[in-house]
C-alpha cells in the first residue's frame, strides 16, 4: 500500500476521493496524528493477513453498448479567426473539450458528484471518444478533485466550510486513461481552481509544453463557455467573434468541443458530440 509519506503529501485528495468533501483543518490534523501513531507506536503489534474475494478481473475492458447514434444537441458550429495572432500562442495544437457527466438528480442538489447516468456515460464513451480524436491524444486532463465546490452558484445551500470537493471532471475521464493505461493530469488548485476561466486559457494555450500536442480536457461547462469567450475575446482581441461561441446547455453533457491552433496559432473552433442522449441511460448504477 501507501507508505505513510504517500499519505501524508496527498491527503487533500485522498479525503477529497474518500469522503468527497473537504475536511476541515483539525480533522486532517487528527488523521495525520493518528497514521503517524499508527506507524510508529503500533508497528510491532501490526500483522499481516492475506485474504482471497474470489473475484477474478477481467482483462477486457466492459462494453456497455450504448447507442451513440443520437443528435447532437448543439447545432454544428466552425470557424477560424482571421487576423493577427497574440504573441505567445501555442502552435500545431489540438483540445477536445469534455464536460463532465451526469450530474444533478434534481437542479437543487450538488454534491460535486456524478449520478448513475454519468457512470455509464464515463465507461461507455470511451471508443466514441477515441473515434472523434482519431485515436489517442497525447495528455488528458481534468481539475483537481481536491478543488473545492462553489456553495454560492444557487444550486447548492451548504455552508462554506462544508462545501464538497469537485469530483467528477476526473472521474468522467478516468475510464478513458484506464482502458488506455494513460496518465490522469490533474491541474492543482496551486495552479489555478476549476473555476478561473481566464488562467485555464493562459495555462492550456499560451504554456509552450503544449504545442504540438493533442490534449483530452475534462472539465466544467460554464467554465470552458467562459474560458473560450476570455480566449477569443481578450487575448485574440476579437470580441465580435464571441458571438459565434455556442452556449453550453445546462442539459447537455454530451457535446465536444475541438480548438486548434495551427502552425501560426491561428484559432480554429468545431464541435461534435459523442452521440449519447441522456435519456437512454439507465437510472441504476452499471453492475459487474
Amino acid at each position: 500500500g501507501l507508505n505513510i509519506w504517500q499519505v501524508l503529501l496527498n491527503s487533500d485528495t485522498l479525503l477529497a476521493l474518500l469522503f468527497n468533501k473537504v475536511i476541515p483543518m483539525r480533522f486532517k490534523s487528527f488523521l495525520v496524528i493518528s497514521l503517524l501513531g499508527f506507524s510508529m507506536a503500533n508497528v510491532a503489534q501490526a500483522q499481516s493477513a492475506t485474504y482471497n474475494d474470489g473475484i477474478i478481473s477481467s482483462n477486457q475492458y466492459p462494453n456497455l453498448q450504448l447507442n451513440t447514434n443520437s443528435a447532437c444537441q448543439e447545432s454544428s458550429v466552425t470557424f477560424t479567426l482571421q487576423g493577427a495572432v497574440p504573441p505567445n500562442m501555442n502552435r500545431n495544437e489540438t483540445v477536445y473539450l469534455i464536460r463532465h457527466v451526469e450530474a444533478h438528480p434534481v437542479y437543487s442538489f450538488d454534491n460535486g458528484n456524478y449520478v448513475c447516468q454519468g457512470q455509464w456515460r464515463a465507461i461507455g464513451a470511451v471508443n466514441k471518444l477515441e473515434s472523434v480524436i482519431g485515436g489517442l491524444p497525447n495528455l488528458v486532463y481534468s481539475s483537481d478533485p481536491g478543488d473545492p465546490y462553489s456553495c454560492t452558484n444557487g444550486s447548492s445551500f451548504l455552508p462554506a466550510e462544508s462545501c464538497p470537493t469537485y469530483v467528477r471532471p476526473s472521474l468522467t475521464i478516468n475510464p478513458f486513461v484506464i482502458k488506455n493505461s494513460m496518465s490522469l493530469n490533474l491541474v492543482a488548485e496551486s495552479n489555478f481552481n476549476w473555476n478561473n476561466y481566464q488562467a485555464m486559457a493562459q495555462y492550456f494555450f499560451q504554456e509552450s509544453q503544449f504545442s504540438n500536442q493533442t490534449i483530452l480536457i475534462a472539465w466544467e461547462h460554464d467554465t470552458v463557455n467562459s474560458m473560450l469567450d476570455y480566449l477569443i475575446g481578450t487575448i485574440y482581441d476579437q470580441p465580435e467573434s464571441v458571438a459565434l461561441i455556442p452556449t453550453w446547455a445546462g442539459n447537455d453533457y454530451d457535446t465536444i468541443w475541438k480548438i486548434q491552433l495551427n502552425q501560426n496559432g491561428q484559432l480554429t473552433f468545431s464541435n461534435t458530440c459523442e452521440g449519447i442522449s441522456s435519456a437512454t441511460l439507465p437510472l441504476s448504477c452499471p453492475a459487474f
